[in-house]
């Protein structure tokens, strides 16, 4: 009985396989990969503006001199900030509003205490001012006057700037921070006089970039 003795041997194509090279290869495929679910998870979640409007505004007291120049009152404002963000977070390290009419340089300024608003959630800001015979000019004191005694109205903007700082989730890890400035307006704030409270009250109004 013969005994055959069988040796395989490895094709061309075989060492080309197993090749350093080869190994490098798949090393860099497999990190493209990987880089490439990570800039897209990115890019899903590339936070969002935050989103201000002022859900609710409120002018007692409101009043303008016999001479027309002067203008007293108290604004109560109350904010609703949302972050829009499923994977992020939002701090406003400070919120400074100013509030103005038309042409008019700041009648007032205020500045909200630094707050937090959570993924996919939304925070309320109070803000007032107060104003005491503060001199506006003749103009602007009479059309304010005139927009009262005619149609019960009057109208004012806010003005604000926010420093915000973004963190945002990947892969359910937390990125670095990211840290922005917003300019906004909140413009017209229209205020209708109400007789029940003897005040002017306003409905909610998108404050914009700008």
């Amino acid at each position: 009985m013969s005994i055959h003795h069988y040796q395989l041997l490895s094709s061309p194509e075989d060492t080309r396989l197993t090749s350093p090279a080869m190994v490098t290869l798949g090393v860099g495929v497999t990190s493209l990969v990987l880089l490439g679910c990570l800039f897209n998870d990115y890019l899903l979640n590339y936070p969002q503006d935050t989103q201000f409007q002022i859900e609710s505004a409120a002018v007692s007291g409101l009043n303008v001199s016999s001479d027309l120049s002067y203008l007293s009152g108290t604004w109560d404002i109350t904010l609703l900030v949302t972050n829009p963000n499923h994977k992020g977070t939002v701090t406003c390290n400070s919120l400074q509003a100013s509030l103005y009419k038309t042409y008019q340089p700041w009648l007032a300024t205020n500045d909200a205490p630094p707050f937090f608003v959570d993924t996919a959630n939304n925070t309320r800001v109070n803000l007032k001012f107060g104003l005491v015979s503060r001199y506006i000019g003749h103009e602007v004191a009479d059309e304010i006057s005139q927009g009262i005694a005619t149609r019960g109205t009057v109208s004012f903007g806010l003005m604000m700037e926010v420093r915000f700082t973004y963190r945002t989730k990947i892969w359910d890890k937390w990125d670095g921070q990211d840290s922005g400035l917003l300019e906004l307006q909140c413009h017209p704030i229209q205020f209708r006089f109400s007789p029940n409270n003897n005040t002017f009250t306003a409905n909610s109004t998108i404050c914009r970039e700008g």
